[in-house]
Parts: structure tokens; C-alpha cells; sequence
């Protein structure tokens, strides 16, 4: 029915409406799909009707289906799409802003890269969060990134392929990026998928040590002053902390006998963001 409407009413809504019908169905094939759509509308707006001008709300939520694809290909294709999006805004009218790329259009491309199961993705998802800075920086956009689009780049960080070489630069691509945005308050503040991410990054690219431990511990400590101790932070923690550093962190009261750390025995101060959201 609605392929029906979007055949014989092409106006924005009737199309756009019908792209969210497809990227909602999360079947196989969708994001290509629905990316073709926008491809035909944008080639109709150019040919002068201009009631099927694309927007970057719509143009997002295309990357984010192919960020939710699970398809060997999702980050290729939801940079490629991110970069047509940009190229479309810059020749676009200089005071028309309806399809400049927004933070959510660039964490959702590096989200894909995060997802995927190729060599390099660490990297390419810095690469990504490296052209929104330098976009920015020129006035070709006006979102900086947030707390989102730098926890995606740990995150392909964190789960970069099993390869000693791959893991070492994905190391320092997280190290470098988690510094970032602690220090440029501008950037939002890390919450505590931040926190729990470049723990997992620490857990999962260094040996076991003390050297690894005392990182996590200094990373933890900074997420209690900002108060984001919450459920996900714990587990990520308890994985990755032997009994006698996370009794040291956590204190022995909080520590259930099965080992696990019991939240609701925590100062309510570390945990006061997470609640309040």
C-alpha cells in the first residue's frame, strides 16, 4: 500500500514516509533500498520538483539503517552516503542548512564502522570524526562532535579484528580519542557507555597487568566524579578487574558474595547523572 502511495503521490511526505516504512522493517536489503529512494528523489529535485528535496533527518536515518544492517559492506556504504550527503549540502544554497550533516549523521557512519567485521575500522571511524572536526573548524557545518560520535570511534576501537598490529593502532586510536573529549568540555561529557566502552577498549587490546589495571582504575575514578556509575559501567568493570582491585575501587561492602558489585550499596554521588536521566 504504501509502495502504491509513494508511485502515485511523490511529495516529500508520502516519500519519506514510505523510506521509514523500509528502514523500520530491519529486513535484508532494506538500506539499500530505501538509499535508492533518496537517490531518486534527489535526482527529481534536481530536474526541478522541488517537493521531493531530501533533508539530512532523512538522509540520517538511512545511514543509521545501514549502521543496523549487520551487512559486510554497512561501513563503506554509510560513509559513502555520509560523504554524498556533505557534497549535496556544499553545493547546495549557501543559506540552506536542510542538508547539512548533523552529529547524528556522523556517529551513526562511524557506528557502522563500529559494527562491522573488517580490518581498519578503527581508523576509518577516526577518519570520520577527523572530516566532522575539519568541516567544522572551516564552517561548512556547524555541529561539533558529542559524547556519541566519539564513544562510536572507541567502540570500533574496542572490537577491532584479532590482530596484534591492528589492535596496537586501534589502542592508540581509543587512548587518543577518550582524551579528546575529556578535555574539550565542548564536546559534551562522556556518560557511562563512554566509560564502559574505553574500559572494554583497555580489556580487550592490552595484556593483563598492573599497568592495565591501574588505567581502569583511573578511568572509573573519573567516572564516579562525574556520576556515571551505573549498571553497564559495573559489568564492564567486574570483567575486567581482578577481586582485589575492584574491592580497592568499589570497597568490600559493595561486593556481593558472588562477586558481583551491588549498585544500590554505592555513595549516591557517583551514580547521581545515570539516575537523573
Amino acid at each position: 500500500m504504501l509502495q502504491e502511495m509513494y508511485k502515485q503521490n511523490q511529495t516529500f511526505l508520502a516519500t519519506s514516509s514510505y523510506i521509514s516504512s523500509i528502514t523500520k522493517s530491519r529486513k535484508r536489503g532494506s538500506a539499500k533500498k530505501a538509499e535508492a529512494i533518496l537517490f531518486d528523489m534527489y535526482d527529481q529535485y534536481k530536474n526541478g520538483n522541488t517537493e521531493v528535496k531530501p533533508n539530512t533527518k532523512l538522509v540520517t536515518s538511512i545511514i543509521d539503517c545501514w549502521q543496523k544492517s549487520n551487512e559486510r559492506d554497512a561501513g563503506d556504504r554509510a560513509e559513502a552516503l555520509l560523504n554524498w550527503l556533505i557534497d549535496a549540502h556544499k553545493e547546495g544554497d549557501k543559506n540552506d542548512d536542510s542538508m547539512m550533516p548533523n552529529e547524528f549523521s556522523f556517529a551513526s557512519a562511524i557506528g557502522a564502522w563500529a559494527r562491522t567485521r573488517k580490518f581498519n575500522k578503527a581508523i576509518r571511524g577516526r577518519a570520520i570524526l577527523d572530516k566532522m572536526l575539519e568541516l567544522n573548524k572551516s564552517g561548512d557545518i556547524s555541529a561539533v562532535p558529542n559524547n556519541y560520535c566519539y564513544t562510536a570511534v572507541i567502540n570500533s576501537c574496542a572490537y577491532s579484528e584479532d590482530d596484534e598490529l591492528e589492535k596496537q593502532v586501534a589502542l592508540r586510536i581509543a587512548i587518543k580519542s577518550y582524551k579528546e573529549l575529556i578535555s574539550t568540555p565542548e564536546y559534551g561529557i562522556p556518560n557511562q557507555v563512554t566509560f564502559s566502552t574505553i574500559i572494554t577498549a583497555l580489556r580487550y587490546l592490552t595484556p593483563q597487568s598492573k599497568k592495565r589495571a591501574d588505567a581502569i582504575k583511573n578511568i572509573f575514578k573519573l567516572c564516579k566524579e562525574k556520576g556515571e556509575v551505573g549498571d553497564f559501567v559495573l559489568r564492564t568493570l567486574q570483567a575486567s578487574l581482578d577481586r582485589d582491585n575492584l574491592r580497592e575501587v568499589v570497597g568490600n561492602d559493595a561486593i556481593a558474595s558472588n562477586g558481583s558489585v551491588i549498585l544500590e550499596e554505592l555513595p549516591s554521588a557517583w551514580k547521581q547523572n545515570t539516575v537523573a536521566r
